[in-house]
Protein backbone atom coordinates (compact mmCIF):
# COMPACT_ATOMS: atom_id res chain seq x y z
CA UNK A 1 0.00 0.00 0.00
CA UNK A 2 3.33 2.03 -0.24
CA UNK A 3 2.46 4.75 -2.80
CA UNK A 4 5.41 6.01 -5.42
CA UNK A 5 5.25 9.70 -4.43
CA UNK A 6 9.04 10.44 -5.38
CA UNK A 7 9.09 7.62 -8.64
CA UNK A 8 12.42 7.09 -7.47
CA UNK A 9 14.70 4.52 -9.27
CA UNK A 10 14.13 0.83 -8.70
CA UNK A 11 15.86 -0.43 -5.79
CA UNK A 12 16.44 3.21 -4.29
CA UNK A 13 12.93 2.75 -2.89
CA UNK A 14 14.04 -0.58 -0.37
CA UNK A 15 17.09 1.14 0.88
CA UNK A 16 16.15 4.47 1.72
CA UNK A 17 12.54 5.12 1.21
CA UNK A 18 12.99 8.83 2.64
CA UNK A 19 15.96 9.61 0.98
CA UNK A 20 16.19 12.36 -1.56
CA UNK A 21 17.98 11.47 -4.80
CA UNK A 22 21.62 12.50 -4.28
CA UNK A 23 21.16 12.67 -0.70
CA UNK A 24 23.47 10.21 1.70
CA UNK A 25 21.29 7.59 3.10
CA UNK A 26 22.65 8.39 6.83
CA UNK A 27 21.18 12.10 6.16
CA UNK A 28 17.08 13.05 6.60
CA UNK A 29 15.26 14.35 3.75
CA UNK A 30 15.58 18.36 3.73
CA UNK A 31 11.90 19.06 3.85
CA UNK A 32 12.52 22.59 3.59
CA UNK A 33 12.95 21.99 -0.36
CA UNK A 34 9.26 19.77 -0.27
CA UNK A 35 5.81 21.46 -0.23
CA UNK A 36 3.59 20.38 2.77
CA UNK A 37 1.90 17.58 0.90
CA UNK A 38 5.39 15.91 -0.21
CA UNK A 39 6.30 16.10 3.47
CA UNK A 40 2.77 14.68 4.37
CA UNK A 41 3.34 11.71 2.02
CA UNK A 42 6.63 10.99 2.98
CA UNK A 43 5.32 10.45 6.45
CA UNK A 44 2.83 8.63 4.52
CA UNK A 45 5.26 6.02 2.88
CA UNK A 46 7.17 5.82 5.72
CA UNK A 47 4.04 4.49 8.34
CA UNK A 48 2.86 1.81 5.11
CA UNK A 49 6.10 0.80 5.14
CA UNK A 50 7.26 0.12 8.71
CA UNK A 51 3.53 -1.53 8.85
CA UNK A 52 4.47 -3.68 5.50
CA UNK A 53 7.84 -4.67 7.50
CA UNK A 54 6.34 -5.80 10.65
CA UNK A 55 7.73 -2.85 12.76
CA UNK A 56 4.95 -1.44 14.40
CA UNK A 57 6.58 0.44 16.95
CA UNK A 58 7.85 2.60 14.23
CA UNK A 59 4.17 2.91 12.24
CA UNK A 60 3.08 4.01 15.93
CA UNK A 61 5.59 6.62 16.29
CA UNK A 62 5.09 8.34 13.21
CA UNK A 63 1.34 7.62 12.10
CA UNK A 64 0.39 10.76 14.70
CA UNK A 65 2.92 12.60 12.87
CA UNK A 66 1.64 11.90 9.52
CA UNK A 67 -1.96 12.56 10.32
CA UNK A 68 -0.86 15.90 11.93
CA UNK A 69 0.82 16.67 8.50
CA UNK A 70 -2.10 15.96 6.87
CA UNK A 71 -4.33 18.02 9.15
CA UNK A 72 -1.91 21.30 8.71
CA UNK A 73 -2.83 20.95 4.62
CA UNK A 74 -6.39 21.99 5.42
CA UNK A 75 -8.93 21.00 2.81
CA UNK A 76 -7.82 16.88 1.38
CA UNK A 77 -8.27 15.79 -1.29
CA UNK A 78 -9.88 12.01 -2.34
CA UNK A 79 -6.26 10.64 -1.78
CA UNK A 80 -5.30 12.17 1.28
CA UNK A 81 -8.29 11.69 2.59
CA UNK A 82 -7.59 7.96 2.16
CA UNK A 83 -3.78 8.42 3.35
CA UNK A 84 -5.14 9.99 6.98
CA UNK A 85 -8.28 7.28 7.31
CA UNK A 86 -5.83 4.22 6.32
CA UNK A 87 -3.22 5.95 8.99
CA UNK A 88 -6.19 5.86 11.79
CA UNK A 89 -6.66 2.62 10.51
CA UNK A 90 -3.17 1.89 10.81
CA UNK A 91 -3.12 2.76 14.54
CA UNK A 92 -6.46 1.35 15.51
CA UNK A 93 -8.36 4.43 15.64
CA UNK A 94 -11.34 2.66 13.60
CA UNK A 95 -14.04 5.33 14.75
CA UNK A 96 -11.86 8.37 13.02
CA UNK A 97 -10.98 5.76 9.48
CA UNK A 98 -14.89 5.30 9.85
CA UNK A 99 -15.60 9.31 9.94
CA UNK A 100 -12.89 9.41 6.80
CA UNK A 101 -14.73 6.55 4.92
CA UNK A 102 -18.00 9.23 5.12
CA UNK A 103 -16.12 12.05 4.05
CA UNK A 104 -14.70 10.34 0.98
CA UNK A 105 -18.00 9.04 -0.18
CA UNK A 106 -20.00 11.94 0.44
CA UNK A 107 -17.91 13.16 -2.77
CA UNK A 108 -17.48 9.99 -4.69
CA UNK A 109 -19.88 7.11 -3.01
CA UNK A 110 -18.28 4.46 -5.04
CA UNK A 111 -14.69 5.59 -4.72
CA UNK A 112 -12.61 2.27 -4.34
CA UNK A 113 -10.20 3.10 -2.05
CA UNK A 114 -13.01 4.24 0.71
CA UNK A 115 -14.16 0.58 -0.01
CA UNK A 116 -11.32 -0.91 0.36
CA UNK A 117 -10.44 0.84 3.60
CA UNK A 118 -13.95 0.20 4.46
CA UNK A 119 -13.28 -3.40 4.13
CA UNK A 120 -10.34 -3.53 6.20
CA UNK A 121 -11.80 -1.78 9.05
CA UNK A 122 -14.61 -4.52 9.23
CA UNK A 123 -12.10 -6.70 9.33
CA UNK A 124 -10.08 -5.71 12.18
CA UNK A 125 -13.37 -5.09 13.41
CA UNK A 126 -14.15 -8.89 13.07
CA UNK A 127 -17.45 -8.17 10.87
CA UNK A 128 -17.58 -10.45 8.39
CA UNK A 129 -21.04 -9.30 6.57
CA UNK A 130 -19.59 -6.03 6.21
CA UNK A 131 -16.23 -7.03 4.97
CA UNK A 132 -18.32 -8.92 2.32
CA UNK A 133 -20.43 -6.35 1.52
CA UNK A 134 -17.44 -3.91 0.57
CA UNK A 135 -16.25 -7.17 -1.76
CA UNK A 136 -19.45 -7.14 -3.43
CA UNK A 137 -19.56 -3.12 -3.34
CA UNK A 138 -15.73 -2.90 -4.76
CA UNK A 139 -16.14 -5.54 -7.44
CA UNK A 140 -19.79 -3.83 -8.56
CA UNK A 141 -17.64 -0.67 -8.79
CA UNK A 142 -14.29 -1.64 -9.99
CA UNK A 143 -14.86 -0.39 -14.03
CA UNK A 144 -16.50 2.07 -13.71
CA UNK A 145 -14.40 4.17 -11.40
CA UNK A 146 -11.72 2.90 -12.98
CA UNK A 147 -12.79 4.19 -16.16
CA UNK A 148 -12.94 7.70 -14.07
CA UNK A 149 -9.04 8.42 -14.49
CA UNK A 150 -8.91 9.54 -10.71
CA UNK A 151 -5.00 10.11 -10.17
CA UNK A 152 -4.81 8.13 -6.63
CA UNK A 153 -6.28 5.10 -8.61
CA UNK A 154 -2.85 4.69 -10.53
CA UNK A 155 -0.86 5.86 -7.26
CA UNK A 156 -2.53 3.02 -5.45
CA UNK A 157 -2.91 0.39 -8.32
CA UNK A 158 -1.01 -2.00 -6.39
CA UNK A 159 -3.10 -2.41 -3.54
CA UNK A 160 -6.37 -1.82 -5.51
CA UNK A 161 -4.87 -4.66 -8.24
CA UNK A 162 -4.19 -6.90 -4.65
CA UNK A 163 -7.74 -5.97 -2.82
CA UNK A 164 -9.81 -7.17 -6.57
CA UNK A 165 -8.66 -10.56 -6.33
CA UNK A 166 -9.07 -10.93 -2.47
CA UNK A 167 -12.43 -9.38 -3.17
CA UNK A 168 -13.30 -12.16 -5.68
CA UNK A 169 -12.51 -14.63 -3.94
CA UNK A 170 -13.73 -13.23 -0.77
CA UNK A 171 -16.93 -13.02 -2.85
CA UNK A 172 -16.72 -16.63 -4.46
CA UNK A 173 -17.02 -17.83 -0.14
CA UNK A 174 -19.88 -16.37 0.17
CA UNK A 175 -21.63 -17.74 -2.98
Amino acid sequence: MVMDVDKETPGQAAQAPFVAAGQAASQPPDLSTMTPREAADRLFNRVMMANEQGNGDEAMRFAPMAIQAYDLLGTLDLDALYHVGRLQETIGDLEAAEAVIGDMRKTAPDHLLAILLEHDVAVQRGDEARAGEAAAAFLDAYDRELAQGRGEYGDHSASLEMFLAEARDEVKRQE
